[in-house]
């Protein structure tokens, strides 16, 4: 009884250690329609714009795409949760308003679950070993009496009654 306690004390732990540490994230696509022609020059302060507020040096988080000659353009976020995809929505949608272009958005939305599922079972499986490791070694060290099979066992005397 003492392993199966164990196991799911650390097991149910292992579940929510990993739901913390690897949260659901998304590949983000939106199409903003454009009421009138991006030039290369409108492009060009966009993506220098997206650079600056939304990306720093360590991460690449968000990307714009445009075609020549289009009025859309395309906001692609990568590997983010739903806060941050958000975010990065209400600063895009600021740079735009700022550079005064105006746009619908949710055209053509897009999300993609990045599947973090292997990791996920990965924590929750050694941590089930892990707490049946812990309590084999306490079920092992417990020398106390607790049944009429403990009393035989370890004093080698019968029981008269239980109560």
């Amino acid at each position: 009884m003492d392993i199966l306690v164990f196991a799911l004390i650390v097991g149910s732990a292992g579940t929510f250690i990993s739901a913390l540490v690897f949260p659901q994230t998304f590949d983000y696509e939106e199409f903003y329609l454009l009421d009138n022609e991006l030039s290369a020059e409108q492009y060009s302060n966009i993506s220098i714009q997206v650079n600056e507020m939304i990306n720093n040096d360590e991460t690449r988080l968000a990307e714009t795409v445009h075609r020549e000659g289009s009025n859309t353009i395309e906001l692609k976020i990568n590997d983010a949760n739903k806060g941050t995809i958000e975010g990065v929505k209400t600063e895009f949608d600021e740079i735009l308003s700022t550079m005064g272009l105006s746009f619908t958005d949710d055209n053509g939305t897009q999300w993609n679950p990045i599947n973090n599922f292997l990791p996920k079972v990965v924590t929750i499986i050694i941590s089930i070993l892990i707490g049946t490791i812990i309590g084999v070694v306490y079920a092992l060290g417990n020398r106390r009496v607790m049944s009429d099979e403990d009393v035989k066992h370890y004093l080698g005397q019968k029981t008269l009654g239980t109560f």
